[in-house]
């Protein structure tokens, strides 16, 4: 069985096991490549695996996962792309998701047209529809939902889930833990939104979150008084 056999041998042997390729290299890391025989690992990388996915014929497609960094990792899905130099990155599955060039150690847990842009190291997106974290983003996170964005240089910021929210640029360990529509302007560094919609929290000239700049829309209307007569108004 090939799991219980020493490493070399089921290196050597592999090559039988439709599938399934490994790639020997002088590092003594091999690049382990399963499922379609499109799939690939470009050339000089070290460690890296792809489990599975990708086809030569998915619905009239071809539709392949690919790694271009040392130790990177996909799991399934297709149309999933760790690029150049991001090392230790991991793509758990989904469809069409990218981790670019110099994204160390960054994840994507699966979803479908999720994107870690370039230098945004130790970054994660666990699901969703078109999330995004933009470059130079340290740490940052997005839980799940659809288009919501971190911008750049938002280290450590958080996106919980809901949709189409954003931490704009430099807004450090800002946090929207989920509803629609809100937004953390530029420099608003600590900034939390718990949800809702359509809420948005300014900056003031020193950087720091601004109450009067922080504004609810789709206010619900003032409560009725009652008047001297005991009708209301």
């Amino acid at each position: 069985m090939l799991a219980a056999a020493p490493y070399a041998t089921y290196a050597a042997s592999a090559g039988s096991v439709p599938g399934l390729t490994i790639l020997q290299n002088s590092s003594g890391a091999p690049n382990v490549v399963a499922g379609s025989p499109l799939n690939w690992v470009a050339s000089g990388v070290v460690g890296a695996t792809i489990a599975g996915g990708g086809a030569s014929n998915y619905d009239g497609h071809i539709v392949t996962n690919s790694v271009s960094a040392d130790f990177g990792t996909i799991g399934g899905g297709n149309q999933n792309t760790i690029q150049t130099e991001a090392n230790w990155a991991t793509i758990g599955g989904g469809d069409d998701n990218t981790i670019q060039n110099d994204a160390d150690v960054a994840t994507i847990g699966g979803g479908s047209e999720n994107t870690i842009s370039n230098w945004s190291g130790e970054t994660t997106i666990a699901g969703g529809f078109q999330n995004v974290i933009q470059p130079y983003v340290t740490a940052g996170t997005i839980g799940g939902g659809n288009q919501n964005k971190i911008q750049t240089q938002a280290n450590w910021a958080t996106i919980g889930g809901g949709a189409v929210n954003t931490i704009q640029d430099n807004d450090e360990h800002a946090t929207i833990s989920g509803g629609s529509y809100n937004t953390i302007q530029a420099n608003a560094i600590y900034a939390t939104i718990g949800g809702g919609k359509g809420n948005v929290i300014g900056t003031t000239p020193s950087g720091r979150p601004s109450a009067a700049a922080a504004t609810t829309r789709f206010k619900p209307a003032p409560p009725t008084q009652p008047s001297a007569a005991g009708t209301t108004t």
